[in-house]
């Protein structure tokens, strides 16, 4: 297959009469592929459809296992550090996180304003549970 559904021809197949040779009419075959191409935005349309399906189920598959937690004032959180744009500045011997911020007021759900823990050490952090977000409003 070529070009719209068009066969290419051997040059032995025009010098011996086969039958695809001899019962080829090029107005009904340039007929059909005018129609081809005219239907060619709905077939489009139909994989741009069946593209949106697997996305949706994927999407569908993959938050079947994410659980959200809120955040409550007073928690601990530690920052990812490519979502504050640090990911690379040593190479890969830039830590992945940064922390520990406490949880001091909370914008909207989900939306939180953080600050620094003075009182507590990344390593001394203890029994308390440790949240890991991606990004947090810092003031």
């Amino acid at each position: 297959m070529l070009v719209y559904g068009s066969e290419a021809v051997l040059p032995v197949e025009l010098a011996i009469r086969t039958h695809r040779t001899t019962t080829f009419q090029t107005a009904q075959n340039n007929q059909a592929l005018r129609e081809a191409l005219d239907l060619l935005p709905l077939v489009r349309g139909d994989a741009y459809l069946r593209e949106e399906i697997a996305k949706a189920r994927m999407a569908r598959f993959y938050n079947q296992r994410v659980r959200e937690r809120p955040l409550a004032v007073g928690d601990l959180v530690l920052w990812k550090m490519e979502a504050i744009r640090k990911g690379a500045s040593q190479g890969k011997l830039t830590p992945n996180w940064e922390g520990p911020y406490i949880v001091y007021e909370e914008i909207r759900p989900s939306t939180y304003r953080c600050r620094p823990s003075k009182e507590l050490k990344f390593r001394e952090r203890g029994i308390r549970r440790i949240y890991i977000v991606i990004l947090c409003e810092s003031r």
